[in-house]
């Protein structure tokens, strides 16, 4: 944010930061900076996901499968956690049946002509269906 203003008003963001903290020598800072930011709000993302997991399972709910952006549950999650607003979970589908084998290995029918699969490792269109059963039940 801070650099964006810098940017608006025609103002070096690499100087200013160096004025202000005298312990940045150099550009490589700045980007160490980011990093940093970006690995807190993927924390924070992961312990808010993880708070609603623990409201599922204490309502009651299973969870099939999650991922950092996504939670498969059996369940209707109450209506202040969805919605469209950052922070928020948007209901994608109803599912009829599934087959979650691993992380990133899935397959979910929503209805007849419908189905989606997610496979990280192989070929996707090798496997069908029935490979997912067969996966799922030995």
């Amino acid at each position: 944010m801070f650099k964006i203003i810098c940017e608006n008003n025609n103002l070096d963001f690499l100087s200013i930061l160096k004025k202000e903290n005298k312990f940045i020598e150099k550009e490589s800072f700045v980007n160490d900076v980011f990093i940093i930011i970006f690995v807190v709000i993927i924390f924070y993302v992961r312990i808010y996901i993880n708070n609603i997991k623990l409201i599922i399972l204490n309502s009651g709910g299973k969870i099939y499968y999650f991922d950092i952006d996504s939670i498969v549950i059996n369940i209707e999650l109450l209506k202040e956690y969805l919605g469209n607003e950052l922070g928020k979970l948007k209901l994608e589908n109803v599912i009829k049946e599934g087959y979650f084998i691993v992380f990133k290995i899935y397959l979910f029918v929503i209805d007849k002509n419908e189905i989606v699969k997610k496979v990280k490792g192989v070929f996707f269109e090798s496997l069908i269906i029935n490979d997912f059963k067969e996966m799922y039940y030995k």
